[in-house]
């Protein structure tokens, strides 16, 4: 039987350096990290059965839920913005 590691209630920190000498241009230039924004960045946390777990896309969602609750429902108990919306909501308008 293995038991899970958990972090301790206080972690030690760590001093970090102040990176003087990059410049704009050059983190630019580099193409390094990029704003997100909300929109950019769909979200499906799957709410069935107090899952919570989340997903990057709604096809993701859906293989963890064959997989893990033998539903192929993707739509009921999911929690999600800024991504496309239920096809079944759309039918009743």
């Amino acid at each position: 039987m293995t038991t899970k590691q958990l972090l301790p209630p206080i972690t030690r920190g760590v001093v970090a350096l102040r990176d003087v000498a990059t410049t704009k241009e050059q983190i630019a230039a580099n193409g390094v990290g990029k704003r997100a924004s909300p929109q950019d960045t769909p979200i499906f946390i799957c709410e069935l059965n107090a899952c919570n777990r989340l997903f990057p896309s709604r096809d993701r969602l859906a293989l963890h839920r064959k997989r893990d609750h033998n539903t192929d429902d993707v739509f009921t108990d999911v929690l999600t913005w800024n991504s496309e919306s239920n096809p079944q909501d759309q039918m009743r308008e």
